[in-house]
């Protein structure tokens, strides 16, 4: 995976102007953000600081939680600095956040998935009116080659939360039966409860030896697995457990975990137990199917369709194997820009990751810089920014 740094607009100003343009937000927080902050912090927390419409609304300035918080949605907003045809939508951000605390995770979709394409070298980007004909959400432009562009969002479904909630349920009460070991668990979906007793029964029995695995067909699996992680560690980039052989194709895997935290004096790692379940895939194409069938765009210029899977871990590699299949009966859409905002613990970068699905039926092709600047070839990529400066940077 390609690693690729950002900066958001007015930073460059802020480094020589900090003290001058320090914000009362950002004041307020000194005492629980780290000492060595990038401009890039002071950028996204001036970025909320000064959307219309927020009132008296008064942050959580308590804890580094909403510090993250404030940071996180201003990061984005951050890249649009000075760009007057995305005043609506920082108008409605602004307004979700005074009357409910959050904005609307839709608004922050289309700004995280536009302030994405300005971070990879977009030199422009037009927050289009709407109006009775076709309309994208939005133009965005590499100088001379413009895309439109069409966001939207891989909500939580049904499922996703049921089966996630049962797989928090058996995880907590696999983890109070205090392993040696770590536990691969595997669920297709919310058992009944002669599949659930069955799956505590192979518990109780489970050992690192022979047999180290039961699993009811079709159903769940459960694995013992020595402990590999480091003391302190919880997961590690790219972690994912192997699934059972018959796991059935076209699901999106997430996973739970429980652990005890480890003291600084550990020398090993506590046990963990994970459980993978397992969501169709099919439902969360639908968002891109919608899209895709009602072409909200011109017809004249490639169309991009971007879907955050922020709310759908471990999709990137599923919309990957399953779009290539519609992308013929899309002739208009010319790709799919999947993409979720991350940030890294504790306190370190924030961006995002991404990858590019490019349509090889498309009447309008992506241009050749579209495509070099997201790392078509390279397939996922991260792009951040640092939040804490290096020992070089702050001695």
């Amino acid at each position: 995976m390609d690693t690729r740094s950002a900066c958001p607009c007015g930073v460059n100003s802020l480094l020589t102007k900090r003290d001058s343009q320090v914000s009362d937000i950002f004041n307020s927080l000194q005492s629980v953000l780290p000492g060595d902050t990038t401009p890039v912090v002071l950028a996204s927390v001036r970025a909320v600081e000064e959307l219309p419409e927020l009132g008296d609304w008064h942050p959580d300035v308590s804890s580094l939680f909403g510090a993250m918080t404030i940071v996180s949605t201003g990061f984005p907003l951050s890249f649009l600095v000075g760009n007057k045809t995305f005043d609506r939508l920082r108008s409605a951000i602004g307004t979700a956040i005074s009357k409910n605390g959050a904005p609307n995770p839709d608004d922050l979709s289309e700004v995280n998935a536009v302030a994405l394409a300005v971070a990879l070298g977009a030199t422009g980007a037009e927050n289009v009116k709407r109006d009775k004909g076709r309309t994208p959400d939005f133009l965005v432009g590499w100088n001379d080659e413009v895309i439109e562009m069409e966001v939207t969002r891989a909500a939580q479904k049904q499922a996703f939360v049921e089966r996630q909630r049962f797989s928090h349920n058996i995880a907590g009460r696999l983890h109070a039966l205090h392993y040696p070991f770590d536990l691969n668990v595997h669920i297709t979906n919310v058992l009944d409860a002669d599949e659930e007793a069955s799956l505590f029964e192979a518990a109780k029995a489970i050992t690192l030896s022979a047999p180290a695995t039961f699993e009811s067909i079709g159903k769940w699996s459960i694995s013992a697995e020595p402990i590999m992680r480091l003391p302190n560690v919880l997961i590690t980039g790219g972690q994912r457990d192997t699934a059972p052989d018959w796991w059935p194709e076209g699901t999106v895997t997430s996973y739970v975990f429980t652990q005890t935290v480890d003291t600084r004096e550990a020398t090993v790692a506590s046990p963990q137990i994970r459980v993978n379940f397992g969501v169709p895939v099919a439902s969360y194409i639908n968002p891109v199917e919608h899209k895709a069938a009602r072409l909200q765009g011109s017809g004249e210029l490639p169309f991009v369709v971007a879907i955050d899977v922020n709310q759908l871990p471990g999709a990137f590699g599923e919309f990957r194997r399953v779009l290539p299949g519609y992308f013929s009966l899309w002739p208009h859409l010319s790709g799919v820009l999947v993409f979720t905002n991350i940030f890294m613990m504790p306190f370190e970068q924030i961006g995002w990751i991404m990858e590019l699905i490019v349509n090889p039926h498309a009447k309008n092709p992506l241009p050749l810089v579209v495509l070099e600047k997201m790392q078509v070839q390279i397939g996922k990529i991260e792009v951040w920014s640092n939040l804490r400066l290096s020992q070089q940077e702050s001695s």
